[in-house]
């Protein structure tokens, strides 16, 4: 779903919203294939069967740019000169958590040489008995802000200064 608004008296709008769902038996982002495996059992790969991880089910994005004309028709030279030609730009993230899997450290003892893991596949440390991707980490909410203002340098051109906060609530 996505909405835009055009630039209207100083002020623009777009926002999206995105609602999924992401299943799979276990993918990887590397380009090639790896040669450790990742999987709980390479015996039984229908238990790998989970969420993805890259399954975000919710994500709101919007960003705003507004550009306040209240000071621009100004018969005050000083206010006109100061207050005039602003722009305030924030992005707005609102997300669902992405998926993680409880996992244990170590081996267990007695797996045949060059194997290891809990169950001595070699595969995942994944606790047993618990579906892959069971459970989540935090939602996500971000703001992202820039502010900045063009200053007319000649009659030829013009010269933007800016300052720029991402995670400004580091949240």
């Amino acid at each position: 779903l996505q909405f835009n608004r055009k630039m209207s008296k100083g002020l623009q709008l777009r926002a999206h919203y995105t609602w999924s769902s992401a299943n799979d038996n276990g993918q990887t982002s590397q380009t090639f294939a790896s040669f450790s495996s990742t999987v709980y059992d390479p015996q039984q790969l229908d238990l790998e069967r989970g969420r993805s991880n890259f399954s975000t089910p919710q994500r709101f994005i919007a960003n705003l740019i507004w550009q306040p004309q209240y000071f621009n028709g100004s018969s005050n030279k000083f206010v006109k000169g100061a207050m005039s030609d602003w722009s305030i730009a924030p992005i707005i993230i609102i997300s669902n958590s992405t998926p993680y899997t409880a996992g244990v450290s170590g081996s267990v003892s007695g797996c045949p040489s060059g194997l290891s893991g809990i169950n001595c596949s070699s595969g995942s440390n994944r606790v047993p008995f618990v579906q892959r991707n069971t459970f989540d980490q935090p939602n996500i909410y971000n703001v992202d802000l820039r502010i900045s203002r063009r200053v007319k340098v000649k009659e030829w051109g013009s010269l933007e200064l800016l300052a720029e906060s991402f995670n400004l609530f580091n949240h």
